[in-house]
C-alpha cells in the first residue's frame, strides 16, 4: 500500500518544521509528501526549497501557491497533485497537526485493499 501525505501550510514555519520532522520519524514512512505552501511570507518557501533537496525515503513534492487560497483551496491543490501519484491512500494534515509516530503504520494495518481514502488528521 502506498500513502501520500498532503500537508497544507501558511505562515507557521515553526509548526511546519515540527510536522515534517514527525513524518520523517514515522515507523512506516509515507511514499510521497505533498506540501502546499499557501503563499507564506515567513521564510517557508526558502525552507521548503532546501528541505526538498535533503535525502528522504519518500518523494517530496512542493507546491508554492502564489496566492493564499485558504485551507480548502490549499488542500484541493494538494489532493489534485496526489491524485496523479501512484498512491492508495491520502493522509491530509495541517502544519500544526503533529502525527504520532505510528499513525501511518496503523493505516497500513487498517486496510490493504486498493482504494483511495481521504483522512483528515
Amino acid at each position: 500500500m502506498k500513502i501520500a501525505v498532503v500537508l497544507c501550510t501558511y505562515n507557521r514555519l515553526d509548526c511546519l518544521k515540527i510536522a515534517l520532522q514527525k513524518y520523517e520519524e514515522q515507523t512506516a514512512q509515507p511514499d510521497f509528501m505533498v506540501i502546499v505552501n499557501n503563499a507564506s511570507s515567513d521564510g517557508t518557501r526558502e525552507y521548503l526549497d532546501v528541505w526538498k533537496e535533503k535525502k528522504a525515503p519518500f518523494k517530496k513534492i512542493i507546491i508554492h501557491n502564489e496566492k493564499n487560497t485558504g485551507g480548502s483551496g490549499g488542500f484541493s491543490r494538494g489532493v489534485e497533485e496526489a491524485l496523479n501519484l501512484d498512491c492508495d491512500y491520502m493522509f491530509l494534515a495541517d502544519d500544526d497537526a503533529y502525527a504520532e509516530p505510528q499513525v501511518l503504520e496503523e493505516l497500513h494495518k487498517a486496510d490493504g485493499r486498493r482504494s483511495i481514502c481521504f483522512l483528515v488528521y
